[in-house]
């Protein structure tokens, strides 16, 4: 197998997000980031950046961030989170499934001109 090798590019940035959403559609999945600040009433988001990735490649982060949750939880200990839930997995294929195209009727009488059962 051939070596990789990495490389920075000019316009890389590292950013701090304490705030994430994730969107997903039937081709693509939506990772934005965020950084909310002023914790008082009147609260603020600072959209950063939105990374879009893949299925396949949404599943690879998946599992690489249930791995290093593991393996920081067996290390410094479970780790809390507080007063934040993402949708449930019901919610997820409801919104999945309401974005999948509908078939649309044949028409009888056109669909016999195309085949000259007319």
């Amino acid at each position: 197998m051939a070596e990789q090798q990495l490389v920075r590019s000019p316009n890389f940035q590292d950013i701090y997000s304490n705030s994430t959403t994730l969107s997903i559609s039937p081709y693509d999945a939506t990772l934005a980031f965020a950084r909310m600040g002023n914790f008082g009433p009147s609260r603020t988001l600072e959209e950063l950046v939105h990374v879009r990735v893949s299925p396949q490649q949404l599943k690879y982060l998946a599992q690489n961030l249930s791995t290093a949750v593991e393996a920081w939880e067996a290390e410094f200990g479970k780790i809390e989170t507080v007063g934040r839930k993402g949708p449930s997995l019901e919610q997820m294929r409801k919104g999945l499934s309401s974005l999948k195209p509908t078939p649309k009727p044949v028409d009888a009488e056109q669909d016999a001109t195309k085949t000259g059962n007319k």
